[in-house]
């Protein structure tokens, strides 16, 4: 290899480490304006591919109108432009307002603070790759671009391990910045060699003589081809992400694992055409497609994180395979900006189809495996055009048959899988928080009826039609619950105020007493809705219900102190709760709402993460008393031939709770002490969350 060459690669490396590392750290500035749910990191990815495609557009536009020495006075000029934009740091000013699209205000916001960095930096790739081709025409240009994802990689590797865990985000912040003043002085000094190259880059036939001929005898793509391959690895990337992310949280860490597997798919084709072995690739793939299917179909049965192994697994022999594809219809490297441009264009177009269609088009999450049957079905085309494919013309029917007969059961079991899911749902709605729906479940129990409240693949609320238990509050809110003991800790208050953040089916408000105000805060405006349709704890409660719609934390803010007698945090998007609400900052807050002998109850069941030991970080920061309730009750009666004439119980399901008190003995009385279990923490093991640091690694169970 060249030295050219290796400077080149090293620039390309680092422009796209840059890339990729501004984009968790971008994340994190704004995902505790719009609530911390995935759709905010999906929105993010929509802006980050469009912005690609518009660095893309910008390099090929250059390179065919520009001669060589112009095009790189209007990149570096653009590169020392940007540098006036950091260090990247939105204003307060973006948070959104009651009635604002989140959607639209998050690529606003990051169209004006950080579209000029992004749309140069994505440039670089294409630009310096056709610069190579013209200084260094023996040398194989496409292998540039592995270096490129080998450099988005190592930032999404280092991001969670390295960076997230040492650095606030003012810190990672500052220190981007640095590293893009740096880049820009490298690619001052590569300048200096650009200025030799006079011809115009559109006169393609100048290099064409120099250009290394197609010496393994591959037909050469389409654009269309290619931007079908690329939308379909972009689409599975972000669907993959969403699966994840709504069962878990929406955080950096999580955002990095599928992305990861998504640049390793394209290191590993265009390092070298050989890597790409379709026999190996295609039929992972399609086993994938079955593993996922059958994972689905059984997530009652299967542990989540086998569901996890099964997702990462088939995204990342999905992405291996589409962009082999891709990579084995490359055109020659005069063409190469047309090239990248469609592979980017691809990019965005998957994003947008997953991160704005989907939620509009789609009433649930369906996107993962209508997106893998695509795959399945394009790759299988792709395949059968090849001249060179053992499977072309007719040859090895009985592959051609695995391959028809894997993708119809597959097809059959999400079908059935959706089925499954919807088979007791009166209500299904989506929108930028996720999916909810209402189910009618246990028709023929009359002691059981009773409709149940679902975000994503967890239960948010259940309420039984039978009248005697109808007002009794149900699933997690027991009144053996962390929360149904702190409110029965406030029984003896006259008008009580509660504050509650998160209103689910309004469960909570089943403890409401006449003179008492539930104050509710719901940022989901369909959950609020269905609250109201399809559940009556806030019409039966006895207390005034208020409920403020809109990002709990802005509410809050905005409010004067409410003198609450307890705030019950009770906030989930699916299984995760956003971040944002367990800061130090955020406790604060909270604290300035409470009476003085007011107290703090957190709902933090997870089956993923840690929660408590971030919640006793931050109340050991701020002096304040803590009890872990553990509240185990059977779900089902443990006698399954127990007597149908037997009254009625509540469901109640086990749930982990944390009481917080600022110093008044309220997590000292008896009812809450003798309920409370031994909880200690190692010094050091987790690090107080505030709004500029937080890390999910180090509270991964």
């Amino acid at each position: 290899m060249s030295p050219i060459t290796i400077q080149f690669g090293a620039l390309i490396s680092l422009g796209a480490f840059l890339l990729f590392l501004v984009q968790p750290i971008a994340g994190k500035f704004i995902l505790p304006w719009f609530g911390g749910g995935p759709s905010v990191w999906t929105t993010c990815m929509v802006f980050f591919q469009a912005a690609l495609v518009a660095g893309y557009a910008a390099a090929h536009g250059m390179t065919r109108s520009l001669i060589p020495r112009r095009q790189c006075a209007v990149f570096l000029g653009a590169l020392v432009v940007s540098l006036a934009f950091m260090p990247f740091a939105p204003s307060v000013s973006w948070k959104p307002g009651a009635g604002d699209s989140p959607a639209l205000r998050i690529l606003l916001l990051l169209t004006a603070t950080l579209g000029l960095p992004f749309v140069a930096l994505a440039a670089t790739s294409p630009l310096l790759q056709r610069w190579h081709s013209l200084l260094a025409p023996g040398e194989s240009t496409y292998r540039l671009f592995a270096w490129s994802n080998a450099g988005s990689l190592a930032a999404l590797a280092a991001y969670p391990f390295l960076i997230e865990p040492r650095l606030t985000r003012s810190e990672q912040s500052v220190a981007w910045a640095g590293l893009l003043l740096l880049f820009v002085v490298g690619c001052a000094v590569l300048a200096r060699r650009i200025r030799t190259l006079e011809a115009p880059a559109s006169d393609a036939s100048q290099y064409a003589a120099r250009e290394e001929p197609s010496k393994d005898g591959n037909s050469r793509g389409t654009p269309t081809v290619w931007l079908t391959l690329s939308t379909l690895g972009s689409a599975l990337l972000l669907a993959a992400t969403n699966k994840i992310c709504q069962d878990v949280a929406s955080t950096p860490f999580l955002w990095i694992l599928p992305l990861a597997l998504y640049l390793i798919s394209f290191i590993v084709v265009f390092q070298d055409p050989k890597n790409y072995q379709r026999v190996i690739f295609v039929s992972g793939f399609y086993l994938g497609l079955l593993l996922a299917a059958a994972g689905l179909f059984a997530r009652d049965i299967l542990v989540f994180s086998l569901h996890t192994w099964i997702c990462g697994f088939t995204l990342l022999f999905g992405c291996v395979s589409l962009h082999g594809e891709l990579n084995r219809l490359k055109p020659e490297p005069a063409r190469l900006t047309s090239f990248y441009l469609c592979i980017s264009a691809g990019g965005a177009l998957g994003g947008i189809l997953v991160g704005i269609v989907a939620p509009l088009a789609l009433d649930h999450f369906y996107e993962f495996q209508i997106t893998l049957l695509a795959s399945a079905a394009v790759l299988a085309v792709v395949i059968r055009r090849d001249p060179q494919s053992r499977l072309n013309e007719g040859a090895y029917q009985v592959n051609w048959a695995w391959l028809v007969a894997t993708w119809l059961i597959a097809a059959l079991a999400f079908q059935q899988e959706a089925a499954y899911t919807r088979r007791d749902a009166v209500s299904v709605q989506r929108n930028f928080y996720g999916s909810l729906m209402v189910l009618e479940k246990w028709r023929k129990d009359p002691a059981k009826h009773g409709r149940v409240m679902q975000h994503g693949n967890i239960v948010h609320g259940v309420q039984h039609h039978d009248p005697f238990l109808r007002r009794q509050p149900t699933a997690y809110f027991g009144e053996t619950s962390g929360g149904g003991l702190a409110l029965r800790e406030t029984e003896a208050r006259q008008n009580r105020h509660i504050g509650v953040i998160g209103l689910g089916a309004g469960t909570l408000a089943a403890y409401g007493r006449e003179g008492d105000t539930f104050r509710f805060y719901e940022i989901d405006p369909i959950v609020i809705e269905a609250a109201r349709k399809w559940f009556t704890y806030i019409e039966d409660s006895a207390a005034q219900v208020e409920v403020v719609p809109g990002d709990a934390r802005l509410s809050l803010e905005a409010e004067a102190p409410q003198g609450f007698d307890l705030l019950i945090l009770d906030a989930f998007s699916s299984d995760a709760i956003p971040t944002h609400l367990l800061t130090r900052e955020a406790f604060e807050l909270y604290l300035s709402h409470l009476k003085p002998d007011g107290a703090l109850a957190l709902h933090l069941s997870n089956r993923h993460l840690n929660l408590p030991i971030v919640v006793w970080a931050a109340a050991h920061a701020l002096g304040l008393e803590t009890a872990l309730i553990e509240d185990r009750p059977d779900l089902e009666p443990k006698d399954p031939d127990e007597s149908k004439d037997a009254a009625p119980q509540p469901r109640i399901g086990p749930s982990t709770w944390m009481i917080v008190s600022p110093g008044n003995g309220f997590v000292e009385r008896d009812r809450i002490r003798t309920n409370a279990v031994e909880f200690t923490v190692m010094p050091g093991r987790v690090q107080t969350w505030t709004d500029d640091y937080s890390a999910l690694w180090p509270v991964l169970k």
